[in-house]
């Protein structure tokens, strides 16, 4: 491992949409510079395909159209699991809780890695957001993101889905918190608005001067939430759903009506219950 590499290697560990790129992208770059350190992205979702390189790991791309046996996904993350460790240290990369399938291989992870929490406060645009990337396919776009109004059709099925996963997800990722409670927790709301890739270093534990003179974030700004929900033909539905959910219970931050430019500049205020 080359100098100015933690002792203990980092990994980001967040629930999606909740920032985790931007602070996997500042990390990455930094680590890669200073200790020679490579990037997997998201080493264990076997919708990413790792190219190994001699004896060396590289990140692929993803390919959504693949499908797998609970088996196979298995067999995939346990393969991983050999690849990494056969060289913890030479490798960053970030991971959210859903996949990771066994307790055996998440306590892996934190004896071998130690986690950047990423999370977001605003769990309902969380909610907004993961919704429209599950139902488009879209997680990153190069340039400015634009939402076509009322151009999102979603069943009140597929927004159930969504939102037990978004809880299934945040529930295994309070479980890791727990587990290592003095591991660094990185806030999306006190970074979004300006993100400095060297504060984002400094936060996560790395103490290391860096220097991100060349550095360009190729990630794009988060629309804002009105944007987001006018892109659905029935807004209200999504709110609704979300207000069901145990997160509402727990975080609130769902609004109760939504106001949304009409035809011919009138505003329509929709309720959501």
């Amino acid at each position: 491992m080359k100098a100015g590499c933690p002792i203990k290697p980092l990994c980001v560990l967040a629930t999606p949409r909740s920032g985790s790129s931007l602070v996997y992208a500042a990390l990455a770059w930094h680590l890669f510079r200073r200790s020679g350190v490579i990037p997997l992205s998201e080493a264990f979702n076997v919708y990413q395909n790792l190219q190994i390189d001699g004896e060396t790991l590289r990140a692929g791309p993803f390919d959504y159209s693949a499908t797998f046996t609970p088996e196979r996904a298995a067999e995939i993350e346990r393969e991983r699991v050999d690849l990494v460790t056969r060289a913890p240290g030479a490798y960053f990369f970030k991971v959210m809780p859903g996949q990771l399938s066994t307790f055996t291989i998440k306590t892996w992870l934190l004896r071998h890695y130690e986690p950047v929490f990423v999370e977001r406060r605003n769990l309902f645009e969380q909610y907004v957001s993961l919704l429209i990337s599950m139902t488009t396919g879209k997680w990153h776009a190069p340039g400015p993101i634009r939402f076509t109004p009322a151009s999102l059709n979603v069943s009140p099925s597929h927004a159930r889905w969504v939102r037990v996963r978004l809880e299934e997800m945040y529930t295994s990722y309070l479980s890791f918190k727990l587990l290592v409670p003095s591991a660094p927790v990185l806030v999306y709301e006190e970074f979004s608005d300006r993100t400095d890739p060297a504060e984002l270093c400094r936060r996560a534990g790395i103490p290391e001067p860096a220097d991100f003179s060349a550095y360009q974030s190729r990630l794009s700004r988060n629309p804002p939430l009105e944007e987001k929900l006018a892109c659905f033909t029935e807004p209200e539905l999504v709110i609704a759903e979300y207000r069901r959910s145990k997160l509402s219970e727990l975080f609130g931050s769902a609004p109760a009506t939504f106001a949304n430019p009409g035809r011919g500049g009138e505003d329509q205020e929709r309720t959501a219950e």
